[in-house]
Order: C-alpha cells, then sequence, then structure tokens
C-alpha cells in the first residue's frame, strides 16, 4: 500500500499463491491482531484480473463463476465450473469424486445441459451490466 507501483506487490502475491486463497478466514484466526486478509486479497485478485494476469486456474475459475451468474441461471453450476476451470483432462482423474457427489444428491450431471433460472435472475444481470459500464465509464474519465 505504501508503493506507488501496484504490480510491486501484486506479481509476487501471484507467484506465492494469491489464487489459493479459500476465504477460510484461516489468516483472522491466526493473526495476533485478529486482521482479515480476505478483502485485501479479494482486492489484489480484482487487480490482477484488470492488470491482464488471467492466466491460470484461479482467474479461471473466477470468470466462470461470473459466466454462471450472468449467462447461466444465476446458480454455481459445480460441473461446468470445474471443467470451465482446470479443463476436461484435468477433472478425468476426479470421477470418484464426481461419482460421491452425484450418489450424494449433491451434484446433478444433467445440469451440464443447463437449469432453470433463478428467481430474479434478469435483475441480476441488469445490476452487473449497470456495475461494468459505470466502471467503465470510471476508466475513461
Amino acid at each position: 500500500s505504501r508503493s506507488k507501483d501496484p504490480l510491486t506487490h501484486l506479481k509476487p502475491a501471484i507467484a506465492n499463491g494469491l489464487w489459493k486463497c479459500v476465504h477460510c478466514q484461516e489468516c483472522a484466526d491466526r493473526c495476533p491482531k485478529g486482521i482479515s486478509s480476505a478483502d485485501d486479497i479479494a482486492d489484489l485478485r480484482v487487480m490482477a484480473m484488470k492488470k491482464g494476469f488471467t492466466e491460470g486456474t484461479g482467474p479461471a475459475h473466477a470468470e466462470a463463476f461470473l459466466l454462471d451468474l450472468v449467462e447461466g441461471s444465476g446458480r454455481l453450476n459445480e460441473i461446468k465450473l470445474a471443467l470451465r476451470s482446470e479443463g476436461v483432462f484435468a477433472n478425468m482423474g476426479k470421477m470418484d469424486i464426481a461419482m460421491n457427489l452425484m450418489m450424494a444428491g449433491k451434484m446433478n450431471p444433467l445440469h451440464v445441459f443447463g437449469e432453470d433460472a433463478i428467481e430474479g435472475h434478469d435483475d441480476l444481470v441488469k445490476m452487473i451490466e449497470a456495475a461494468r459500464k459505470a466502471e467503465n465509464e470510471g476508466a475513461t474519465k
């Protein structure tokens, strides 16, 4: 935060696992001052995407999540998310996990073809589009 060049901190953060944070709040639990870095990590991820650091599983996961909200049903589609984030070949070794989830009723394989939109999905999409437009207008000023 004290540096005029944000890339000074961004590049090492990416190299040291910025996208591995799962927001478990372990940072707050271990910090002697009780500071949670979750918001800072989220801000760094946004900055990384804006600066063009979009290679890898983490950024692909974030993009896939947004696609589910906007272009999908508004629900997180776990099957598509895994395929978009890591690809088909990386997920071939996880078939046992997928089978366990299906058997437990936690994953429906038919959702790969889509599902019914959530109530208010159109309003959600409008809000996201308005936020994008406002951000773009702010960037051009």
